[in-house]
């Protein structure tokens, strides 16, 4: 959800933005907090992550929330992006030709208990959350709705 703009703000005005955006902004829960100490200063403003309290008190991996896209928090006015969660932020934004893809890899077991033997079919899911994306490069098409993957099936064997 974008913020209205307030003018230039400081890094501790951008951090209780920030807060107040995360605690405040649908489809986020109730219990979600920055993780300051991960935050991130660019010439552009600050980059903020995330995660749920329960995480924070626990450690246990089940209490993380999958997809939760870090927040930018802009210096000139103060206003708030979310970035995407499928590639670093660098290539959130990139020209594609038609027909080619994007390749990432992603450590999953910072997300799911992997740990049970058995089969799991994994599929990515990719929406742009972001209410005023950037202009995509001349000549180009901008990504509109939802770009879903071909099933992956991976198999964890069991441990002997």
């Amino acid at each position: 959800m974008k913020t209205p703009p307030t003018g230039p703000v400081d890094k501790a005005q951008a951090t209780a933005i920030a807060r107040r955006t995360i605690a405040t902004s649908p489809p986020h829960s109730p219990g979600l907090v920055l993780e300051e100490e991960k935050t991130v200063e660019r010439e552009f403003g600050w980059v903020f992550f995330y995660t749920t309290r329960k995480f924070l008190e626990t450690r246990d991996k089940k209490h993380l929330m999958p997809g939760n896209a870090p927040l930018v928090v802009l210096k000139e006015d103060g206003s708030t992006h979310y970035l995407g969660t499928s590639l670093p932020p660098p290539k959130n934004y990139a020209l594609v030709a038609a027909r080619s893809a994007i390749e990432q890899r992603v450590d999953l077991t910072g997300c799911f208990d992997l740990s049970d033997a058995g089969a799991y079919q994994l599929v990515a899911h990719y929406c742009d959350g972001n209410e005023t994306p950037p202009a995509p490069p001349g000549g180009s098409v901008p990504l509109v709705g939802e770009v879903v993957s071909d099933p992956a099936r991976i198999e964890i064997l069991a441990n002997r």
